[in-house]
């Protein structure tokens, strides 16, 4: 009987306190209150509830730079390169990046094919101030920030493989390294060193051709070496490639044989010293993202790429000769 009583003692009027004092707040008779008996209605729900609902739909990849440990599950779980890139400040590090996802987006370089990539916002993001749409008047890269080394990746498929290799291309601040030299304690930390396949070592062509920073550029790639090498990051015996960024300004300057002899030597010396603990010494000249017409954009990247996945570079083929000027006339029968 009771809770027959309790039952009926309720109001959906939030002003009325039937249950309590047994009067309608309208001063109805219970019969004749159109509230009376009806259960509370739901409260209104408060500013940001909806906000912490929970959220349907596909939750999407962000796209951006990988941290260490997301690299390492790349690395457990498909073939992969990792590639350490050291270079002082606007060295050409963020360029060569860009430039490299820009040239896969004209199709295949050479016999290797764009696969996926897992950060691509992160490559789009360092690609946009080169592009017209970025409105500059002169193409930019953005300049790495210090902190923890972050990792672009691509997946590639070479020509007679079935199995996908992922690139993971390393992009720490080019004033870290630098600290190396001096203090090798500060390259303890570099993971992307110690787990390298090949380490990249980037000298800067523009800074090469002026008299005023030549010097510098010749006597700061050593010590890094050193430091990193004093460090134990080179324990893998990785492959070395010295490469030479930013040639459409060597190639337009009126110092570029004095600044070719100096790359020279300076692969030279660093063969002669660090050789052994590497397990190659190659050197490469390459053109990312050209100011002018004198050399093509993303020159020498394919010969690097094909050296970072360990591939052998095709002879080029003999141009085909004929009298006619028409295209077609060098088409050939395809040999099986």
């Amino acid at each position: 009987m009771s809770a027959t009583v309790a039952a009926e003692i309720i109001c959906s009027n939030p002003d009325c306190r039937v249950s309590v004092d047994k009067k309608c707040v309208e001063g109805l008779s219970f019969d004749k209150c159109q509230f009376y008996g009806k259960p509370p209605a739901a409260p209104p729900p408060t500013e940001g509830a909806e906000a912490a609902a929970p959220a349907s739909g596909l939750d999407l990849d962000p796209g951006v730079p990988l941290h260490a440990v997301q690299a390492s599950g790349i690395l457990r779980s498909a073939r992969s390169r990792v590639i350490g890139i050291i270079g002082s400040y606007d060295c050409g590090k963020t360029s060569l990046l860009a430039g490299l996802y820009d040239l896969f987006q004209e199709g295949p370089i050479g016999g290797v094919t764009f696969a996926g990539s897992s950060t691509l916002h992160g490559f789009e993001t360092i690609c946009h101030d080169s592009r017209v749409a970025s409105k500059r008047g002169v193409a930019h890269s953005p300049r790495t920030s210090r902190g923890e080394v972050a990792f672009y990746h691509i997946d590639v498929l070479q020509d007679g493989e079935t199995d996908v290799v992922s690139l993971l291309l390393a992009d720490r601040s080019g004033e870290e390294y630098e600290e190396v030299a001096d203090d090798m304690s500060n390259g303890h930390a570099m993971f992307e060193l110690r787990r390298a396949d090949t380490v990249t070592v980037l000298i800067d062509g523009r800074r090469l051709c002026n008299p005023k920073t030549r010097h510098d550029v010749i006597n700061s790639v050593a010590p890094i070496v050193q430091g990193l090498q004093e460090s134990g990051a080179f324990a893998r015996r990785p492959q070395l490639a010295v490469v030479l960024t930013k040639n459409d300004a060597v190639v337009g300057s009126d110092k570029a044989a004095v600044a070719a002899a100096d790359f020279v030597r300076l692969v030279e010396t660093m063969e002669r010293r660090f050789g052994d603990r590497f397990s190659a010494v190659r050197k490469f000249v390459t053109t990312a993202s050209p100011t002018g017409m004198a050399v093509k954009r993303g020159d020498g990247l394919r010969d690097l790429l094909y050296y970072w996945l360990n591939v052998i570079p095709p002879e080029p083929a003999a141009p085909v000769r004929t009298d006619s000027d028409r295209v077609f006339a060098a088409l050939r029968p395809r040999e099986e």
